[in-house]
């Protein structure tokens, strides 16, 4: 049997290592000349990629690097597989749906510039970061120039934030609600001299009755990242106690719930941002403004294949951490070799 995986990042690198393990024909297609896809812009080891090393020694397995498959190109290989498996990544990053949005610096230009790519941006003092995942956590490391004793930032991009000395994060829900794990803000708050605040206008031990059911599905897939196996009130406690007051320090990062940002205006060299939180209309000057409000999905266009065609990782949800992916590619891996066994 012969598998088609499109993407090299770690939804299409775990879905391939999971079918050579079950005795299946792998040809992997990745458009750009390495491996590693978002992961490549995490603050995360190299040494967590060190296991998909085995793939290329591998009899089964044949690797096709700098290699983009359009539509048209993946309609010509139907006859060549068995079975396709989309793990592309996210169809790009989103837009905020806002006057004076092309103001902002994407998240992705932002993690480029530490994966060893030449910045294109210098950032100013006082900077606003819109959405508020672990993303927005790894972008805060970098800004600071601090990311723990595993990493260590290239010294051309460290001088385009040297100037940071605040960052606002914001997030339109509360506490609870918000997409970062506990672990990605506890590695934050490890920054050395790091002053800490936060505002939310509710009572943030207490979610909105209807999202409730968000906040169960949000907690089994974070409580893997954060390390720990226990129940979402135990997860729950753990959040809250990293609210436990402020500190101060030489430099500051204030996070802001239940905020939705209005506009963003051009004025001087800063940016006016008006925003709501809680229905309170706020208006704040800064000198940089980022968005990282995620990723949209990947092309959802029917091929038309006769054969069966599978998607995993973030072009299946553009969400979730690296044991999600994982999991995805796992249960994918199970319908093919059923299909195997017909």
């Amino acid at each position: 049997m012969k598998v088609c995986v499109i993407g090299g990042g770690p939804a299409g690198l775990y879905t391939a290592a999971s079918l050579l393990s079950r005795d299946v024909n792998v040809t992997l297609y990745e458009k750009e000349p390495e491996l590693g896809g978002l992961y490549r812009y995490s603050l995360l080891p190299e040494s967590r990629m060190s296991p998909f090393t085995k793939l290329l020694e591998h009899k089964n397995f044949s690797l096709k690097l700098n290699s983009k498959i359009d539509l048209e190109k993946l309609s010509g290989m139907e006859k060549e597989f068995d079975a396709f498996v989309i793990a592309t990544g996210p169809g790009g990053p989103r837009k905020l749906a806002i006057p004076g949005a092309d103001h902002c610096i994407g998240s992705l230009d932002i993690a480029k510039s530490w994966a060893g790519e030449e910045p294109k941006y210098t950032v100013g003092s006082k900077v606003l970061i819109v959405g508020m995942g672990d993303v927005s956590m790894d972008i805060t490391k970098y800004l600071f120039g601090w990311a723990g004793p595993q990493f260590k930032f290239p010294k051309n991009a460290l001088e385009r934030v040297k100037e940071v000395r605040d960052v606002t994060i914001t997030s339109r829900r509360n506490v609870l609600e918000s997409s970062f794990s506990n672990h990605g803000l506890r590695s934050v708050l490890e920054i050395p001299r790091l002053g800490f605040s936060w505002s939310s206008p509710k009572d943030i031990s207490c979610p909105d009755k209807d999202k409730t059911k968000d906040l169960e599905q949000k907690f089994t897939y974070l409580q893997k990242d954060d390390g720990k196996k226990d129940n979402i009130n135990k997860w729950k406690e753990r959040r809250l106690r990293l609210f436990q007051g402020v500190r101060e320090g030489a430099k500051r990062l204030r996070l802001m719930f239940n905020t939705n940002i209005k506009s963003i205006e051009r004025v001087g060299r800063q940016y006016k941002v008006k925003m709501e939180q809680g229905g309170i209309p706020i208006e704040e000057y800064f000198d940089t403004v980022i968005s990282s409000v995620g990723f949209s999905r990947a092309d959802p266009r029917s091929l038309g294949f006769t054969k069966p065609v599978y998607y995993v990782g973030w072009a299946k949800h553009p969400k979730g951490n690296a044991e999600r992916a994982k999991e995805d590619a796992q249960d994918v891996v199970n319908k093919i070799v059923e299909m195997k066994k017909m």
